[in-house]
């Protein structure tokens, strides 16, 4: 009955094609935020995504995405939390670890894993990406000292700001052992968030205590130059390049998103106060939706193929088929696979 049902709708469907979903920002709000906000690449304020306290939240750190659901780092409670990407509503807690101790950066490595950094023991944990299960320490030991960014360099290695003692350290992620400092000096001050830039030549250092983003030799180490700084930034927490190229930084005593120029050239306040969705701003991640919902397949249409495939899978929580990510396949995610069906993908 419902494939009859499903083909007679089909009948009637014109090709036509498939409009990309345009991107977004999240940016997680820490403590009496508690929250993660929604903006288009304007700055203008889209809503929470995350309601204030949404199943427990409690000073949102880190955000990731990880199996189409939203991860965020819920500091105050000592958990990383699941969210659904399209409509904020809480999943469950996916990683609760006693030795995860006031949790704040989260990174997705190479292997797929989830790493997040333990301020309270001094220590990267690692989990698993599909259960949340803790599988080993990734970085622990020589120094290591309110650990916080986290970057992993093209050879694998893993990098993570030592907040307290002004260094960037390295480690071998496979094991947790300290290979030695990697960048230290040139100003930097209670560093946090590291991002590989420029083709991968430099790496940009949150660092909070002059208010400044500095850039760095990802090679060596050497100090470059201070590539972002003024605009009222007030204990900066993290970057993030938009794709026109602009960079984002979020100020976090002043609940303000600054936003600047490739060349470090100021542009103004993209987001700015609680009225715009900003109380204490950290982390930010850039997410663009799938352009061609419902292409199960992902052969560049939407046809009689991907249908077979949501039917095979219809009742049950299989991820390729469900394409709201809300954990069954099920009439809503068929509704949105007859909407576009005939399509063809740009």
């Amino acid at each position: 009955m419902l494939k009859s049902l499903v083909l007679a709708i089909l009948a009637i469907a014109i090709a036509q094609p498939c409009a990309a979903a345009d991107p977004y920002v999240l940016v997680s709000n820490h403590a009496g935020g508690n929250s993660v906000s929604k903006y288009d690449l304007t700055g203008a304020w889209q809503g929470y995504l995350v309601s204030p306290g949404a199943g427990g939240l409690a000073s949102a750190v880190g955000v990731r995405v990880v199996n189409g659901d939203l991860l965020v780092v819920s500091e105050g409670t000592g958990q990383v939390l699941r969210y659904n990407l399209d409509t904020g509503a809480f999943i469950d807690v996916f990683i609760n670890d006693p030795l995860l101790l006031s949790p704040g950066y989260m990174e997705i490595g190479p292997d797929g894993a989830i790493y997040v950094d333990s301020v309270g023991n001094n220590s990267v944990r690692k989990y698993d990406p599909s259960t949340g299960a803790f599988i080993a320490v990734a970085a622990t030991g020589g120094g290591l000292s309110g650990p916080d960014g986290l970057l992993f360099l093209p050879n694998g290695e893993l990098l993570v700001s030592s907040y307290f003692n002004h260094a960037v350290k390295r480690y071998d992620p496979a094991t947790g052992n300290y290979l030695g400092d990697f960048i230290t000096g040139g100003g930097l001050l209670n560093p946090l968030e590291l991002r590989l830039v420029n083709g991968e030549s430099e790496i940009h250092v949150v660092s909070q205590g002059p208010n400044t983003v500095r850039a760095y030799n990802a090679n060596t180490g050497a100090f470059i130059a201070t590539s972002l700084s003024g605009g009222g930034l007030n204990n900066p927490i993290a970057r993030l390049e938009l794709p026109n190229s602009d960079l984002l930084v979020s100020s976090y005593s002043n609940s303000r998103i600054v936003r600047f120029q490739s060349d470090g050239t100021l542009v103004g306040n993209f987001a700015s106060g609680a009225s715009e969705g900003l109380i204490r701003p950290t982390v930010m991640i850039l997410v663009t939706p799938p352009s061609c919902p419902g292409d199960l397949n992902n052969d560049n249409v939407i046809d009689t193929a991907d249908l077979g495939i949501l039917i095979a899978t219809f009742g049950t929580a299989d991820p390729i088929a469900d394409i709201n990510n809300d954990n069954i396949v099920d009439t809503a995610d068929l509704g949105i696979l007859i909407a576009q069906f005939g399509n063809t993908c740009d």
